[in-house]
């Protein structure tokens, strides 16, 4: 199967360069597919994935690269050092399942990157009946990924600021995206973050761009711009 890259027991993980669609300006054009190898009406037992494909876009930088395997190394090392991306957002409860899919799915950054300037796609297993709107209006939400990472252990010293919160919904697929836009601080770095959250069918997706403070002004028209196109398209 050329071009797909085993990303679980049963699902396939597809990346498209920004070729197959005109360049949008400065930005280029990604789409991420999870393909379940099911019957209609089914579930995948091992991996707990419906039957239904679901696709993941969004646009970044057209001069971005995506390594696979180093740009995620380069990613996750940074976050043991710092741990920035959003936590994940549980209800206050463990997920119903191993995590078995859940880590980067996409991550793209500037040729040469060391991880601090990024963007990535996290995809993470809740609860099926998990619900990003009991946490509350945009703000709440935002309050609340920002406490959790200021009590994270491994960063006693950093300190979150929520900057702006907003929602928008999708009303022929039934999801709502929040956006966040925060800056966290510690004696050693300054970081600048765009996030965006949604949730379907037990996954939560995270769209994650990251820059330190000083480059913030450079790129924060792409961070919006990554931000707003990004969406789930549900297809049966």
């Amino acid at each position: 199967m050329s071009g797909y890259k085993e990303s679980g027991p049963c699902c396939y993980n597809l990346l498209y360069p920004s070729a197959i669609m005109p360049p949008m300006g400065l930005y280029g054009w990604i789409m991420i597919y999870l393909v379940q190898h099911l019957g209609p009406g089914t579930e995948c037992h091992k991996c707990s994935m419906s039957s239904w494909l679901i696709i993941d876009e969004f646009i970044y930088p057209a001069n971005w690269v995506g390594d696979q395997t180093i740009l995620y190394n380069q990613v996750k090392k940074a976050e043991l050092q710092r741990s920035l991306d959003p936590p994940p957002l549980t209800n206050g409860r463990s997920p119903s399942r191993p995590s078995n899919i859940s880590g980067p799915v996409a991550a793209f950054g500037p040729p040469g990157s060391n991880g601090e300037l990024n963007v990535s796609v996290i995809v993470s297993p809740v609860p099926q009946d998990f619900s990003i709107e009991a946490f509350g209006g945009p703000k709440d939400v935002g309050e609340v990924v920002l406490r959790r990472i200021a009590r994270t252990k491994r960063n006693p010293d950093i300190s979150a600021t929520l900057i702006d919160a907003a929602l928008r919904e999708d009303t022929v697929t039934n999801v709502k995206y929040y956006k966040l836009e925060f800056r966290v601080e510690s004696p050693s770095f300054r970081r600048h973050n765009v996030a965006v959250c949604c949730v379907r069918d037990g996954k939560l997706y995270t769209l994650n761009a990251q820059a330190p403070e000083s480059a913030w002004r450079a790129v924060q028209n792409e961070f919006f711009a990554m931000a707003d196109s990004f969406s789930l398209v549900i297809d049966v």
